[in-house]
């Protein structure tokens, strides 16, 4: 195993329990999909369609998206009608 899969795989392990730790559930998600990424990609290539882990890393990419968005405060717009 190469160096940076056991540093992806490390990563997304340790990145997992600090999200779970401080009840971060969608970036928890996001890391489980991630680390589900690494391991059917790269150390079990065999045991899944290539089409599904795709999908992994799109699911991964989608739910941190969607925290970033959540996490932008609202500002008022100057041109809303009172």
């Amino acid at each position: 195993m190469q160096f940076g899969t056991v540093l992806g795989l490390v990563g997304a392990t340790v990145a997992l329990c600090g999200f779970a730790w401080i009840r971060q559930w969608m970036m928890a998600l996001a890391c489980l999909f991630s680390l589900a990424y690494t391991v059917f990609g790269k150390v079990f290539p065999a045991l899944l369609p290539e089409l599904l882990v795709t999908s992994f890393a799109l699911v991964f990419l989608g739910l941190v998206l969607l925290h970033f968005y959540r996490s932008i405060p609202r500002v008022p717009s100057y041109y809303a009608e009172e």
